[in-house]
């Protein structure tokens, strides 16, 4: 067993216990991906990491060799400003496009749903959000020209295959270079 593999199996161990309530050497470090690296590394701007995950990895990459904290981390970075982009997803003010290239992405303060549609979405959560909810939030999903709809939904289809097979290399990268296991494992969805 080398010692990256070594020090990943502590961590998961050191986890695994602080889930369990149980005694453990110290208090776990876990950490979901956030911009704060890209600013602690100068080296580029905040629209650049939301729009490109290499860019985020690599200021990432710099703060896990300046800082050996980490027990767990998400790799699921959130560069995700072309997906916004392709969906006219209002989720998030992005930078670059609604702020400062140099400001961290924003959340918006709007309202998608109505107190009157609470029991359409408890009779059918998952049919509720793909004909409601997501369409209110992406104007272009919700777009009335089924070209414009379905070039939206394609594009965002292509960009998760790209994103999710990105976050696996970089699973393999932080584990094997930073010892440094993923905060979670399996598959989840992302709204735009």
């Amino acid at each position: 067993m080398s010692d990256n593999q070594r020090i990943v199996e502590e961590k998961i161990a050191r986890l695994n216990a602080a889930v369990a309530l149980e005694s453990h050497d110290r208090v776990p470090v876990a950490s979901m991906a956030d911009f704060w690296p890209v600013r602690y590394s100068q080296k580029y701007n905040m629209q650049q990491a939301y729009y490109n995950m290499d860019v985020a990895a690599e200021c990432y990459k710099k703060a896990f060799a300046q800082w050996d904290l980490w027990d767990a981390f998400n790799p699921l970075m959130q560069s995700v400003g072309a997906l916004l982009d392709a969906t006219g997803s209002r989720r998030y003010n992005v930078p670059g496009r609604d702020l400062s290239p140099q400001a961290e992405f924003q959340h918006p303060d709007f309202t998608i749903m109505e107190a009157e549609e609470y029991p359409e979405f408890t009779e059918n959560p998952v049919k509720f959000h793909a004909e409601k909810l997501i369409p209110r939030l992406c104007t272009r999903i919700g777009s009335d020209s089924p070209h414009t709809s379905v070039t939206a939904w394609t594009k965002a289809a292509l960009f998760f295959g790209q994103y999710m097979s990105k976050a696996r290399n970089y699973v393999t990268l932080w584990n094997n270079e930073y010892g440094i296991p993923p905060l979670f494992q399996g598959q989840s969805l992302y709204v735009p």
